[in-house]
């Protein structure tokens, strides 16, 4: 992002993830940006540690060194004799690699753990990153432009806005064998018209293992069926794990005893039929993913169309469902279903997004709280399960004693999400009957 530029109140940052399609000599030259990147980040890893011994001693009145200082080590480096070489690269990206040790040490005593003295290594062709200068970063239809590297090929996008883009936060990264470019963009807020405006929209997660968010229009969204890559993706694991046991067994004599084999396994490099491997549990890891991505995503633009007053959305705490699950009376196969339905749904990434989207139409975004019972009360007269009454995770029915009234365990749920909405908005359609939870709910 250009220095001094200021983003304007109307203005947020959207993300953008492209596959690159570079060259063999363009190949090369990204894996000298990854190695330089290490180097330098090693290097500051060096000066910290150096730093901290002197604190501890009493030589220095700081325990980790300044962006200042960091600056003028860097300067100082790509000027000298012995390390010239550095200025044939960005400058950017070997700051941000020394930087990232100063935030490190820093969030680290911010959260009262030990000094991180960790070095970054080598290990086989798996996960690298370096930053690129957003302001000279240019975006075409199916190409990049990156600093001192110049023109790469990409797979076909529709992140392009024109030729005045805003980048933010510019980063090339390798991943199993695949090079990405990430980062951020601004774009405008959409004004949002109050003519067509709808009721509030209560989204409640589902319980059933074919379905996955069920919402207060009646509206179903199943999960997608990731079984047969799943699979695959557990028969590529137990590959891995033999190769990895073999590899380490010959690394002793016959006579040797080796308790843990897989423990050496992060002590050496990959060899090539095991990165092969990796390369391909990560490619079907990352196919699984965009699966259940591209219904969510999909999901959420249908309700940026419909243009609600609000959106409520449930406090999902996966861990603690998953908990519960494993205590509750469910059949072994209910259970497991269920749990996989929290794992692979990504609840956090599906809220992250839905206020991504909410911010940019203007939409507020409620969240119930934890305590509000959505499932324990009744959508039509208010009453509130208690005691042996209250609904289970095997219960798919709600059926109120007071009112009679029979609905599915889910939508239930989503319309008492959709009165919290109608409480936020001060609407006279807010039933009496839950007065008592008016309040139960805050702005995320």
């Amino acid at each position: 992002m250009p220095i001094g530029c200021k983003i304007s109140p109307n203005m947020i940052v959207t993300g953008f993830k492209i596959r690159l399609k570079p060259t063999k000599k363009q190949r090369e030259i990204l894996d000298q940006y990854f190695n330089t990147y290490r180097f330098c980040y090693n290097r500051a890893m060096e000066y910290q540690i150096q730093r901290k011994s002197d604190y501890d001693s009493g030589k220095s009145k700081t325990s980790y060194m300044s962006k200042v200082e960091l600056t003028k080590i860097i300067t100082d480096m790509r000027h000298s004799e012995d390390y010239g070489w550095l200025s044939d690269f960005d400058c950017t990206m070997e700051r941000d690699a020394m930087f990232l040790t100063s935030d490190c040490i820093s969030q680290a005593e911010k959260e009262h753990r030990p000094f991180p003295y960790r070095f970054k290594k080598r290990k086989g062709d798996v996960y690298r990153s370096f930053a690129s200068r957003p302001d000279r970063f240019k975006l075409y239809r199916r190409s990049v432009e990156l600093t001192k590297i110049g023109r790469i090929k990409t797979e076909r996008h529709q992140y392009y806005k024109g030729p005045d883009m805003v980048f933010k936060g510019i980063q090339v990264v390798f991943d199993h064998g695949e090079y990405f470019v990430t980062g951020g963009y601004l774009v405008e807020k959409i004004r949002r018209s109050e003519k067509n405006v709808n009721d509030p929209i209560g989204i409640d997660f589902g319980t059933k293992r074919d379905s996955w968010f069920v919402d207060s229009h009646y509206r179903t969204i199943k999960r997608p069926n990731t079984d047969k890559i799943s699979k695959q993706i557990s028969r590529s694991n137990a590959r891995l794990a033999r190769k990895q046991i073999i590899n380490n067994l010959k690394m002793f004599d016959s006579d040797s005893q080796v308790v843990q084999p897989l423990a050496l396994t992060n002590s050496r490099f990959p060899t090539k039929k095991e990165l092969k491997e990796m390369r391909r549990i990560s490619k079907l890891t990352r196919r699984k993913i965009n699966i259940v991505k591209d219904v969510m995503y999909k999901y959420v633009s249908d309700l940026m169309k419909e243009n609600p007053s609000a959106i409520v959305i449930e406090d999902l705490r996966a861990m603690e469902m998953i908990s519960a699950t494993k205590n509750s009376s469910m059949t072994k196969e209910g259970k497991a279903g269920f749990i996989r339905n929290i794992i692979e749904s990504i609840p956090y990434k599906f809220r992250s997004h839905l206020k991504h989207q909410c911010d940019i139409h203007g939409i507020p975004l409620i969240r119930a709280n934890k305590e509000f019972p959505s499932t324990q009360l009744c959508s039509v007269c208010g009453h509130r399960m208690t005691g042996n009454d209250r609904l289970k995770l095997a219960d798919r029915e709600f059926t109120c004693p007071v009112c009679g009234s029979e609905l599915d365990r889910d939508l239930n749920s989503s319309f008492n999400l959709k009165y919290l909405g109608w409480s936020f908005l001060k609407d006279p359609n807010f039933p009496e009957s839950h007065l008592e939870f008016a309040n139960d709910y805050s702005i995320v």
